[in-house]
């Protein structure tokens, strides 16, 4: 059994050095805004130093997932917040206000639903792609929200917004420029679109676990905790809620299932990130499947309806 004694300057060293290889080279400097070597190489030692341990708690059977260095560990948890997560303290409140659907027109309250469900065995689940490919600057400049820099927005927003422009750019044809100009607009070259979409908000696991089994995947805003997320390797992760204030994200949930560890069933949502290949189970994140809403998975749910591709040249 490894424990903490073993882990020394050169260890981290060594794994230091095969991380800038892998990960701080050429283009993937480009989403550091200041990368100075000494002070990254000491944030990757303490983030190392926290992954080193809860991977020994792990092993003796306190946890349930195991994290693991990845492209996000020369970030301090601040710094990944800002990039890639939503905070956004009053989420709650500003749901009960929102759009609301019961889903009703689908039909599939009571049905009888499988044990399990994985929808990339059925071919309705593109690869995972590095967040960023569809273009993130065509909706914060399209919709005349600068807040969305700081604080993200929702789906119902972004779904909205795509159909009034028929359609949706891509991340090369419209570069995030990490600020807010609605007269840098464009309209061209859109290569997504669709016709509508449907949304719920009803807190309730069963219903989205009905949803996930005879409609397909659904996009949804979990309240996570940042730290364990940026991490998260493998497993059943059953732990959300950090210290305040609180991290928002938007995933998409593929398929629920049961995984055995040490003969105890742990059930789990299937959920697919935007985070490339790299992080996590090749891109996905096993999250606790309790019935208690863990995660605020089941309260902001949403999927869109017509999807297709399409190309406009204005």
């Amino acid at each position: 059994m490894e424990n903490l004694a073993e882990l020394n300057p050169d260890e981290i060293k060594d794994e230091w050095d095969k991380f800038k290889v892998k990960y701080r080279t050429g283009s993937e400097l480009n989403i550091m805004k200041d990368y100075k070597e000494p002070t990254r190489r000491a944030i990757f030692a303490d983030n190392y130093r926290a992954i080193h341990k809860h991977n020994i708690e792990a092993n003796d059977g306190k946890h349930t997932y195991w994290l693991g260095v990845n492209k996000f560990t020369d970030m301090s948890i601040d710094e990944f917040r800002h990039v890639y997560l939503c905070k956004s303290p009053t989420l709650e409140q500003e749901l009960a206000s929102r759009r609301l659907s019961g889903w009703s027109k689908f039909n599939i309250y009571h049905r009888n639903v499988p044990n399990s469900v994985n929808w990339r065995h059925r071919g309705a689940v593109t690869r995972v792609k590095n967040q960023g490919e569809l273009s993130v600057q065509h909706v914060i400049d399209g919709l005349n929200m600068p807040s969305a820099l700081e604080s993200g927005g929702y789906c119902d927003e972004v779904y909205e917004f795509v159909m009034r422009q028929g359609g949706l750019m891509s991340e090369s044809n419209y570069p995030f420029r990490n600020d807010f100009d609605p007269t840098q607009l464009k309209s061209h070259k859109k290569i997504v679109t669709i016709e509508d979409y449907e949304l719920s908000r009803d807190h309730n696991e069963m219903t989205l676990r009905q949803i996930v089994a005879c409609i397909g995947p659904v996009a949804v805003g979990i309240r996570i905790n940042g730290q364990k997320f940026r991490d998260y390797s493998r497993g059943v992760c059953d732990n959300c809620d950090g210290p305040p204030p609180y991290d928002y994200h938007a995933v998409v949930v593929v398929g629920y299932g049961t995984e055995t560890f040490n003969g105890i069933d742990h059930d789990y949502w299937l959920i697919k990130n935007s985070y490339s290949e790299d992080w996590g189970e090749s891109g996905y994140m096993k999250l606790a499947r309790k019935g208690t809403n863990l995660c605020y998975i089941a309260s902001n749910c949403a999927f869109p309806t017509g999807v297709r591709k399409v190309l406009v040249i204005i």
